[in-house]
């Protein structure tokens, strides 16, 4: 058991890895920093190209969480080698589907909850709205992230049932509490105000991108260890 814990902290960095953390970060954090001189320079406009820069950045690290999810549902021990095989908007938005896909989720039913809820009371829709966003929005989308990345990584879809076909009722009652709530406090450092500065931002975006290895490493070994068959990717 004791070793298993420990592995959950050098997942990331298995085998001089760190380079999978280190290098968006640095280029992530060179972007918002262009970002940031040249809108001193030429105005607001001239922020955009490094703005659009560091999303893909995002975008790009957002798709290693869905590697990793896959890798160790397969089975894998070793952190998957990190490739790009293209740049198109396919290879752009794969790692930002599942967050777009629970996001429409909880939209779909927040919206009229909210407006229904505005009808009865003095606050407008969106007064309404913003007042509420964090508790029915954010909650339901950290709970029902996990389950749409562990269906997109494993069955390259967003139908969840086949999850609770697979998964014992104990494993995804540790999906939606360990893993749905260290996330929930990954969102909150993610949403926090950006920090201007180059190295404090390096550090930032550093130490997110590792949490969320972590994060994704565990979401797959639940998988992993509920399913007594090889599944196909």
């Amino acid at each position: 058991m004791k070793k298993n814990y420990k592995h959950y902290f050098l997942y990331p960095v298995y085998q001089g890895n760190i380079a999978t953390i280190l290098a968006p970060a640095i280029l992530f954090s060179l972007m918002v920093f262009i970002a940031e001189k040249t809108a001193g320079l030429i105005g607001v406009y001239g922020a955009v190209p490094g703005l659009l820069l560091a999303v893909a950045v995002v975008c790009f690290s957002l798709d290693y969480l869905r590697q990793i999810v896959k890798s160790v549902a397969h089975g894998e021990t070793e952190p998957p080698e990190w490739k790009i095989e293209r740049i198109d908007v396919e290879e752009l938005f794969r790692g930002v589907i599942p967050v777009a896909v629970p996001l429409f989720e909880v939209l779909f039913f927040a919206v009229p909850v909210i407006f229904f809820i505005s009808l009865y009371t003095d606050t407008g829709f969106f007064s309404q709205f913003i007042n509420s966003w964090k508790l029915l929005i954010i909650v339901p989308f950290v709970i029902l992230y996990p389950m749409n990345l562990l269906s997109y990584s494993i069955f390259d879809d967003f139908i969840i049932i086949r999850l609770f076909r697979n998964l014992s009722r104990n494993s995804i009652l540790k999906i939606f509490t360990i893993y749905t709530l260290s996330f929930a406090a990954l969102i909150y450092i993610i949403l926090l105000p950006m920090w201007r500065n180059f190295f404090l931002n390096l550090i930032s975006f550093s130490i997110s991108f590792y949490l969320f290895q972590i994060w994704a490493y565990g979401l797959g070994k639940i998988y992993n260890k509920d399913t007594d068959f090889l599944v196909e990717g």
